[in-house]
Protein backbone atom coordinates (compact mmCIF):
# COMPACT_ATOMS: atom_id res chain seq x y z
CA UNK A 1 0.00 0.00 0.00
CA UNK A 2 1.32 3.40 -0.80
CA UNK A 3 1.03 6.18 1.54
CA UNK A 4 0.90 9.98 0.94
CA UNK A 5 4.07 11.98 2.08
CA UNK A 6 3.03 15.40 3.00
CA UNK A 7 5.48 18.29 2.06
CA UNK A 8 7.24 19.65 5.07
CA UNK A 9 5.47 22.37 6.76
CA UNK A 10 7.63 25.92 5.83
CA UNK A 11 9.84 27.29 8.24
CA UNK A 12 9.01 31.02 8.16
CA UNK A 13 12.14 33.32 9.80
CA UNK A 14 10.90 35.42 12.64
CA UNK A 15 12.97 38.33 13.91
CA UNK A 16 16.17 37.04 15.88
CA UNK A 17 17.64 38.97 19.23
CA UNK A 18 18.74 41.96 17.31
CA UNK A 19 16.12 43.07 15.36
CA UNK A 20 13.81 42.38 17.60
CA UNK A 21 15.78 44.83 19.79
CA UNK A 22 15.31 47.25 16.43
CA UNK A 23 11.76 46.71 15.97
CA UNK A 24 11.17 47.53 20.05
CA UNK A 25 13.25 50.44 19.68
CA UNK A 26 10.63 51.54 16.67
CA UNK A 27 11.50 55.58 16.57
CA UNK A 28 14.68 57.48 16.68
CA UNK A 29 16.40 60.51 15.34
CA UNK A 30 18.63 60.82 12.47
CA UNK A 31 21.43 63.38 12.53
CA UNK A 32 22.61 64.89 9.33
CA UNK A 33 25.30 66.99 10.57
CA UNK A 34 29.05 67.63 9.19
CA UNK A 35 30.77 69.30 5.90
CA UNK A 36 27.35 70.16 4.22
CA UNK A 37 26.07 72.00 7.11
CA UNK A 38 29.03 74.79 6.53
CA UNK A 39 28.54 74.39 2.76
CA UNK A 40 25.08 75.02 3.17
CA UNK A 41 24.26 72.02 0.79
CA UNK A 42 22.88 68.59 0.57
CA UNK A 43 26.20 66.90 -1.20
CA UNK A 44 29.47 68.28 -1.53
CA UNK A 45 32.42 66.47 -3.81
CA UNK A 46 35.31 66.17 -1.18
CA UNK A 47 37.13 69.33 -2.77
CA UNK A 48 36.41 71.95 0.30
CA UNK A 49 39.15 72.61 2.69
CA UNK A 50 38.52 70.76 5.87
CA UNK A 51 38.29 74.21 7.41
CA UNK A 52 35.52 75.02 6.13
CA UNK A 53 34.08 72.39 8.96
CA UNK A 54 33.67 75.27 12.13
CA UNK A 55 31.95 74.26 14.83
CA UNK A 56 31.88 76.21 17.92
CA UNK A 57 33.53 75.94 20.97
CA UNK A 58 30.75 73.88 22.95
CA UNK A 59 30.29 71.55 20.32
CA UNK A 60 30.43 69.02 22.89
CA UNK A 61 27.49 69.95 24.60
CA UNK A 62 25.71 70.57 21.56
CA UNK A 63 25.59 67.59 20.42
CA UNK A 64 24.72 65.82 24.16
CA UNK A 65 21.95 68.17 23.56
CA UNK A 66 20.72 66.32 20.72
CA UNK A 67 20.44 63.23 22.48
CA UNK A 68 18.65 64.79 25.41
CA UNK A 69 16.17 66.58 23.17
CA UNK A 70 15.86 63.01 21.18
CA UNK A 71 14.98 61.04 24.64
CA UNK A 72 12.52 63.87 25.94
CA UNK A 73 10.52 63.58 22.44
CA UNK A 74 10.34 59.89 23.28
CA UNK A 75 13.18 58.34 20.86
CA UNK A 76 14.86 55.11 21.81
CA UNK A 77 17.96 55.63 19.46
CA UNK A 78 20.22 58.16 17.21
CA UNK A 79 21.96 57.68 14.08
CA UNK A 80 25.00 59.76 13.34
CA UNK A 81 26.12 60.90 10.00
CA UNK A 82 30.04 59.99 10.69
CA UNK A 83 30.85 60.56 7.51
CA UNK A 84 28.75 61.29 4.33
CA UNK A 85 29.91 60.92 0.61
CA UNK A 86 32.30 63.78 1.06
CA UNK A 87 34.33 61.92 2.92
CA UNK A 88 35.12 63.90 5.94
CA UNK A 89 35.21 62.46 9.01
CA UNK A 90 33.33 63.64 12.61
CA UNK A 91 35.72 61.75 15.05
CA UNK A 92 39.83 61.88 14.73
CA UNK A 93 40.10 58.76 12.13
CA UNK A 94 44.25 57.33 11.72
CA UNK A 95 43.41 56.96 8.05
CA UNK A 96 42.76 60.55 6.94
CA UNK A 97 43.44 64.08 7.68
CA UNK A 98 39.50 65.00 6.52
CA UNK A 99 38.17 65.07 9.35
CA UNK A 100 37.38 67.10 12.87
CA UNK A 101 41.02 67.03 13.87
CA UNK A 102 42.71 68.72 11.06
CA UNK A 103 45.25 71.09 11.86
CA UNK A 104 43.28 74.12 10.34
CA UNK A 105 40.04 73.39 12.49
CA UNK A 106 40.18 75.53 15.39
CA UNK A 107 37.55 73.37 17.96
CA UNK A 108 38.15 69.91 17.56
CA UNK A 109 35.51 67.92 18.68
CA UNK A 110 34.84 64.64 18.38
CA UNK A 111 31.36 64.77 17.13
CA UNK A 112 30.79 60.56 17.38
CA UNK A 113 32.14 60.51 20.93
CA UNK A 114 29.89 63.44 22.00
CA UNK A 115 27.50 61.66 20.65
CA UNK A 116 27.82 57.96 21.56
CA UNK A 117 28.40 59.31 25.25
CA UNK A 118 25.74 60.88 25.69
CA UNK A 119 23.58 58.28 24.25
CA UNK A 120 25.03 56.08 26.92
CA UNK A 121 24.27 58.42 29.85
CA UNK A 122 21.07 58.91 28.05
CA UNK A 123 20.20 55.29 27.36
CA UNK A 124 19.50 56.16 23.97
CA UNK A 125 20.59 53.68 21.60
CA UNK A 126 23.36 55.09 19.83
CA UNK A 127 23.93 53.87 16.53
CA UNK A 128 25.58 55.24 12.92
CA UNK A 129 25.62 56.42 9.10
CA UNK A 130 28.62 55.88 7.04
CA UNK A 131 28.96 56.27 3.42
CA UNK A 132 30.14 53.85 1.17
CA UNK A 133 31.01 56.38 -1.53
CA UNK A 134 33.96 58.61 -0.50
CA UNK A 135 34.51 61.32 -2.81
CA UNK A 136 37.59 62.96 -0.95
CA UNK A 137 39.75 59.48 0.29
CA UNK A 138 42.13 59.00 -2.87
CA UNK A 139 41.78 54.77 -2.35
CA UNK A 140 38.68 55.23 -3.82
CA UNK A 141 40.36 55.82 -7.55
CA UNK A 142 42.39 52.65 -7.47
CA UNK A 143 41.49 50.47 -10.13
CA UNK A 144 41.83 47.61 -6.99
CA UNK A 145 38.31 48.06 -5.60
CA UNK A 146 39.78 46.33 -2.49
CA UNK A 147 42.54 48.49 -1.80
CA UNK A 148 39.39 51.42 -0.86
CA UNK A 149 37.31 48.25 1.04
CA UNK A 150 40.68 47.77 3.29
CA UNK A 151 40.47 51.54 3.78
CA UNK A 152 36.72 51.31 5.17
CA UNK A 153 37.25 48.63 7.29
CA UNK A 154 40.13 50.56 9.15
CA UNK A 155 37.75 53.51 9.78
CA UNK A 156 34.95 50.78 10.62
CA UNK A 157 37.06 49.14 13.22
CA UNK A 158 37.70 52.57 14.87
CA UNK A 159 33.84 53.36 15.08
CA UNK A 160 33.29 50.27 16.22
CA UNK A 161 35.91 49.85 18.84
CA UNK A 162 36.16 53.32 20.42
CA UNK A 163 32.62 54.11 21.39
CA UNK A 164 30.94 51.65 23.20
CA UNK A 165 27.67 49.56 22.04
CA UNK A 166 26.72 50.48 18.31
CA UNK A 167 22.86 49.54 17.52
CA UNK A 168 23.08 49.82 13.90
CA UNK A 169 25.19 50.45 10.57
CA UNK A 170 23.66 52.40 8.07
CA UNK A 171 25.10 52.09 4.67
CA UNK A 172 24.58 54.84 1.87
CA UNK A 173 26.19 55.61 -1.71
CA UNK A 174 26.47 51.80 -2.63
CA UNK A 175 24.64 53.03 -6.08
CA UNK A 176 28.56 54.52 -7.35
CA UNK A 177 29.89 50.81 -7.64
CA UNK A 178 28.94 47.31 -8.72
CA UNK A 179 27.42 45.14 -5.96
CA UNK A 180 30.08 42.47 -5.99
CA UNK A 181 32.76 45.52 -5.50
CA UNK A 182 32.07 46.45 -2.08
CA UNK A 183 32.48 43.09 -1.04
CA UNK A 184 29.53 43.21 1.99
CA UNK A 185 29.69 39.65 2.93
CA UNK A 186 33.42 40.22 4.06
CA UNK A 187 32.48 43.99 5.79
CA UNK A 188 29.11 42.67 7.10
CA UNK A 189 31.22 39.55 8.83
CA UNK A 190 34.25 42.37 9.85
CA UNK A 191 31.21 44.01 11.68
CA UNK A 192 30.12 41.54 13.11
CA UNK A 193 32.95 39.99 14.68
CA UNK A 194 33.32 43.19 17.11
CA UNK A 195 29.75 44.29 17.52
CA UNK A 196 27.45 40.70 17.36
CA UNK A 197 24.28 42.62 17.68
CA UNK A 198 24.99 45.50 15.46
CA UNK A 199 21.68 45.98 12.79
CA UNK A 200 23.46 45.87 9.45
CA UNK A 201 22.02 47.30 6.07
CA UNK A 202 22.60 49.62 3.16
CA UNK A 203 20.46 51.70 1.40
CA UNK A 204 18.44 50.42 -1.42
CA UNK A 205 18.55 46.96 0.06
CA UNK A 206 15.78 45.41 -2.07
CA UNK A 207 16.20 47.39 -4.91
CA UNK A 208 12.79 48.63 -5.02
CA UNK A 209 10.70 50.76 -3.21
CA UNK A 210 8.61 50.01 -0.53
CA UNK A 211 5.30 49.89 -3.03
CA UNK A 212 6.85 47.72 -5.15
CA UNK A 213 8.48 45.24 -2.57
CA UNK A 214 6.79 41.57 -2.37
CA UNK A 215 7.50 38.57 -0.08
CA UNK A 216 10.39 37.02 -1.84
CA UNK A 217 12.22 39.37 -3.72
CA UNK A 218 15.59 39.30 -3.40
CA UNK A 219 17.75 41.21 -0.86
CA UNK A 220 20.52 43.15 -3.16
CA UNK A 221 22.65 44.48 -0.56
CA UNK A 222 23.66 41.30 0.81
CA UNK A 223 23.91 40.46 3.86
CA UNK A 224 21.35 42.96 5.28
CA UNK A 225 19.24 42.93 8.83
CA UNK A 226 16.86 45.21 7.80
CA UNK A 227 15.39 47.09 4.85
CA UNK A 228 16.23 50.83 3.98
CA UNK A 229 15.02 53.22 0.89
CA UNK A 230 15.18 56.30 1.93
CA UNK A 231 12.77 59.11 1.97
CA UNK A 232 10.04 56.41 1.51
CA UNK A 233 7.08 55.07 3.56
CA UNK A 234 6.25 51.50 4.38
CA UNK A 235 2.99 50.30 3.04
CA UNK A 236 0.18 48.95 4.77
CA UNK A 237 0.62 45.57 4.59
CA UNK A 238 4.65 45.66 4.20
CA UNK A 239 5.79 42.35 3.51
CA UNK A 240 8.55 40.98 5.85
CA UNK A 241 10.24 37.79 4.06
CA UNK A 242 13.20 37.73 1.39
CA UNK A 243 15.60 36.17 -0.80
CA UNK A 244 19.19 35.51 -1.41
CA UNK A 245 20.37 32.52 -2.78
CA UNK A 246 17.70 30.01 -2.44
CA UNK A 247 17.37 31.29 1.24
CA UNK A 248 14.87 32.95 2.99
CA UNK A 249 15.24 36.23 5.93
CA UNK A 250 13.21 38.24 7.84
CA UNK A 251 13.37 42.08 6.99
CA UNK A 252 12.19 44.76 8.75
CA UNK A 253 12.05 48.37 7.34
CA UNK A 254 12.93 51.66 8.65
CA UNK A 255 11.62 54.36 7.54
CA UNK A 256 13.81 57.60 7.07
CA UNK A 257 11.73 61.17 7.13
CA UNK A 258 12.62 64.59 7.43
CA UNK A 259 11.03 67.26 9.66
CA UNK A 260 11.64 69.06 6.49
CA UNK A 261 8.86 69.52 4.64
CA UNK A 262 10.54 69.83 1.50
CA UNK A 263 12.73 67.32 2.23
CA UNK A 264 16.14 68.67 3.71
CA UNK A 265 18.32 66.43 5.07
CA UNK A 266 21.11 69.02 6.47
CA UNK A 267 20.08 72.32 8.03
CA UNK A 268 19.56 74.96 5.41
CA UNK A 269 19.44 78.71 6.80
CA UNK A 270 16.52 79.16 3.96
CA UNK A 271 14.58 76.23 4.55
CA UNK A 272 11.77 76.82 7.77
CA UNK A 273 9.74 74.24 6.81
CA UNK A 274 8.53 71.81 9.50
CA UNK A 275 6.37 69.45 9.67
CA UNK A 276 3.06 69.44 12.00
CA UNK A 277 2.48 67.50 14.61
CA UNK A 278 -0.82 66.18 12.13
CA UNK A 279 1.40 64.93 10.04
CA UNK A 280 4.03 63.64 12.10
CA UNK A 281 1.92 61.95 14.46
CA UNK A 282 0.81 60.31 10.91
CA UNK A 283 4.04 59.15 9.52
CA UNK A 284 4.41 57.88 12.96
CA UNK A 285 2.07 55.29 13.00
CA UNK A 286 2.51 54.42 8.94
CA UNK A 287 6.09 54.28 9.69
CA UNK A 288 6.16 52.16 12.78
CA UNK A 289 2.94 49.50 12.43
CA UNK A 290 4.11 46.08 11.50
CA UNK A 291 7.19 45.50 12.86
CA UNK A 292 8.64 48.52 11.33
CA UNK A 293 10.47 51.59 12.32
CA UNK A 294 10.85 55.28 12.03
CA UNK A 295 14.04 57.82 12.01
CA UNK A 296 13.08 61.29 11.89
CA UNK A 297 16.08 63.71 10.49
CA UNK A 298 16.20 66.78 12.57
CA UNK A 299 19.54 68.47 11.67
CA UNK A 300 21.45 70.84 13.60
CA UNK A 301 22.71 74.15 12.22
CA UNK A 302 26.58 75.70 12.37
CA UNK A 303 25.95 76.90 15.75
CA UNK A 304 25.25 73.27 16.52
CA UNK A 305 21.54 73.88 17.07
CA UNK A 306 18.69 72.15 16.27
CA UNK A 307 15.18 74.07 15.13
CA UNK A 308 13.23 75.03 18.17
CA UNK A 309 10.33 74.84 15.94
CA UNK A 310 11.28 71.48 15.11
CA UNK A 311 11.98 70.29 18.66
CA UNK A 312 8.73 71.37 20.22
CA UNK A 313 6.84 69.78 17.25
CA UNK A 314 8.43 66.48 18.35
CA UNK A 315 7.64 67.14 21.71
CA UNK A 316 3.37 67.89 21.21
CA UNK A 317 3.82 64.50 19.36
CA UNK A 318 5.14 62.59 22.33
CA UNK A 319 2.95 64.24 24.40
CA UNK A 320 0.02 63.15 21.94
CA UNK A 321 1.53 59.72 22.18
CA UNK A 322 2.03 59.59 25.53
CA UNK A 323 6.05 58.37 25.20
CA UNK A 324 7.62 61.54 26.44
CA UNK A 325 10.88 60.97 28.26
CA UNK A 326 11.20 57.20 27.21
CA UNK A 327 7.36 56.35 28.50
CA UNK A 328 5.84 52.91 26.82
CA UNK A 329 4.78 52.96 23.70
CA UNK A 330 1.43 53.14 22.98
CA UNK A 331 0.00 49.25 22.94
CA UNK A 332 -1.98 49.37 19.99
CA UNK A 333 0.08 51.60 17.19
CA UNK A 334 -3.19 52.94 15.23
CA UNK A 335 -3.18 54.08 11.92
CA UNK A 336 -3.94 57.68 11.15
CA UNK A 337 -6.93 58.35 8.83
CA UNK A 338 -6.30 60.71 6.50
CA UNK A 339 -6.72 60.88 2.87
CA UNK A 340 -2.90 59.91 2.63
CA UNK A 341 -2.73 56.90 4.95
CA UNK A 342 -3.00 54.49 2.39
CA UNK A 343 -0.98 56.04 0.25
CA UNK A 344 2.10 54.05 -1.64
CA UNK A 345 5.39 56.13 -1.24
CA UNK A 346 5.88 60.07 -0.18
CA UNK A 347 8.36 61.31 -2.38
CA UNK A 348 10.57 63.84 -0.75
CA UNK A 349 13.71 65.15 -2.14
CA UNK A 350 16.07 62.83 -1.34
CA UNK A 351 20.46 63.20 -1.35
CA UNK A 352 20.02 65.74 -4.43
CA UNK A 353 22.66 68.47 -4.36
CA UNK A 354 21.13 71.92 -3.51
CA UNK A 355 22.21 74.99 -4.93
CA UNK A 356 23.15 77.55 -2.14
Amino acid sequence: MLYACSAPERQVPQPTKGQQAMIDRKYGMFLHFGMNTYLNVEWSDGTALASTYAPPADMAEKAAGWVKNAKRAGMRSIILTTKHHDGFCLWDSKYTEYDIANPTIENKVDIVKAVSDACHKEGVAFSVYYSLWDRHEPSYQKSDKRVYIQYMKNQLQELMTQYGTVHELWFDGAWDRKTEDWHLQEVYDFVKSMQPDCQISTNWTIGKRPVDMQEGDSIIYFLSDFRLWDPFLPVKDDPKIYKHSGKEYYLPFESTQTISVIGSWFNHPEDSTIRDVEELEEIFYVSTSNDNCLLLNIPPATNGEQNPKAIENVMQLARLLGIEGGKEFPKKLNRSQSITTDAKAIRRISHTRRIA
